[in-house]
């Protein structure tokens, strides 16, 4: 599919905001390991393995190359980090096709 200049463009603004929300939840999680009762050895090691995890999600880090949307879409759902009320102002070609890739 073709994606247009419009659904590309707020594909990259939203895109932010799902990452901001993303890693807002991820503080959180970090958090409760830090404030769990655990020896610091294993905080730092339990935090430090979850943050290398962690980076490569699409909630925190994706190619925001045109030709990588489906691919950031498929992951962006898969990982929990988008919904498809998050679709919401998108074309309904767009979200169609956003959706099916959420169903492959």
């Amino acid at each position: 599919m073709e994606i247009s200049k419009k659904d590309y463009k707020l594909f990259c603004e939203k895109s932010q905001a799902w990452q901001e929300r993303y890693m807002r939840r991820l503080c959180e999680l970090y958090k409760d390991i830090l404030n769990s009762s655990y020896s610091a050895s294993v905080k730092w090691n339990t935090l430090y393995e979850r943050m290398m995890k962690d980076k490569g999600n699409p909630g925190v880090t994706m190619d925001m190359d045109k030709n990588m949307i489906g691919m950031n879409l498929v992951n962006l759902f898969q990982s929990g980090v988008i919904t498809e009320e998050d679709l919401e102002g998108f074309s309904s070609d767009f979200r169609k096709w956003a959706v099916n890739f959420k169903s492959d």
